[in-house]
């Protein structure tokens, strides 16, 4: 009987150890499976955002690519700072005034201290350039909407217009008419040229001969 109950003892502890063993296993596993979970989640987490970096990489890219035509055209707006360029723009003016009669005298080029916002948003120089036009009342008007299509941007800081007047006639041999001369004005006009910022710079430093 006595064999019987050890017997019976030895066979419920062997079952608590193996409950034991099968337990603490279990855990274990359980404690892994929950690892792994927790590592597939963040390396699901990591190729996500990834794949979203490398979308939003690719859709600067194609953004770059579509606005290059643009950005080279807002470029084109901007003066460069090279001296050859500035004397373009005054051979610019001057031709503008020539094409409707009007006599131009430029009296300062300058680069101005002021940066004002340009094409993009960007900060950028201006090029101060003052000149004054002579001509006809109608002369002025065509030469103003003339100017206006200067192929940069750029603003008006003064415009004055003056005159009115008749100028002295020539004397005419006697028994010949002169047909009157018509009035004469005088525009002074100061623009301010957003300059390119990129580009080198080699502008007059204050101001230049009038032309």
């Amino acid at each position: 009987m006595k064999k019987n109950s050890s017997r019976i003892i030895q066979v419920l502890v062997i079952l608590l150890l193996l409950n034991l063993a099968a337990g603490g296993a279990l855990y274990f596993f359980h404690s892994q499976v929950l690892s792994l979970e927790a590592e597939r989640a963040d390396l699901t987490d990591k190729v996500a955002y990834a794949q979203s970096s490398a979308d939003r990489a690719l859709a600067e890219q194609n953004e770059i690519k579509a606005t290059s035509a643009d950005r080279a055209e807002l470029l084109t707006y901007l003066i460069g700072q090279q001296k050859e360029q500035v004397a373009a723009l005054l051979d610019l003016i001057e031709h503008k005034g020539s094409e409707v009669g009007v006599t131009i005298q430029t009296s300062s080029v300058a680069e101005s201290s002021v940066a004002v916002s340009a094409a993009g948003g960007a900060s950028a120089p201006t090029l101060a350039v003052s000149f004054s036009a002579d001509g006809t009342w109608s002369q002025m008007i065509t030469f103003l909407e003339a100017i206006k299509s200067l192929p940069y941007q750029y603003s008006i800081g003064r415009l004055s217009l003056n005159g009115g007047g008749v100028p002295a006639q020539a004397p005419v041999a006697k028994g010949k008419s002169k047909p009157a001369p018509l009035p004469q004005w005088n525009v002074v006009l100061n623009l301010s040229i957003v300059q390119d910022p990129d580009s080198a710079t080699s502008t007059p430093a204050t101001s230049t001969p009038a032309r």
